[in-house]
């Protein structure tokens, strides 16, 4: 009986993992495209933001505030719901992680390690 449980554990503890790693893979396939920020904090992106994510990790940002454009290259790696990003705008260099609260076909929140939130809606 004991071997039983064991097994029945087993199985379950790698169905587990295997889900896991799928739901990575799918947060992974979504982040990808343009994201336009529909809402966010002080202190984040301003409305009307584009994040581009392509694949093998590069990634690009235009900020925009009123007549002003702001351009920045990087790259970003995504763990889970682990977010690191490395940005570099006018030979300034800026890394961080962010935590991705919902990843959905059309909807994309993150939000950074002072808890301020970025809604994106995916660019069409």
């Amino acid at each position: 009986m004991r071997t039983l449980g064991l097994a029945v554990g087993l199985l379950l503890v790698c169905g587990l993992s295997g889900r896991a790693a799928a739901e990575k893979a799918d947060n992974a396939a979504k982040l990808l495209g343009t994201w336009e920020a529909a809402k966010a904090d002080p202190g984040t992106l301003p409305v009307g933001s584009l994040v581009t994510f392509a694949k093998e990790g590069k990634m690009t940002v235009v900020a925009k505030e009123g007549a002003t454009e702001m351009k920045a290259d990087g790259t970003y790696k995504l763990d889970g719901d682990k977010l690191s990003i490395t940005l570099t705008h006018e030979g300034n260099t800026h890394s961080m992680t962010l935590m991705v609260k919902k990843a959905e076909a059309d909807a994309l929140t993150i939000s950074d390690e002072r808890g301020k939130t970025i809604e994106f809606k995916r660019k069409k």
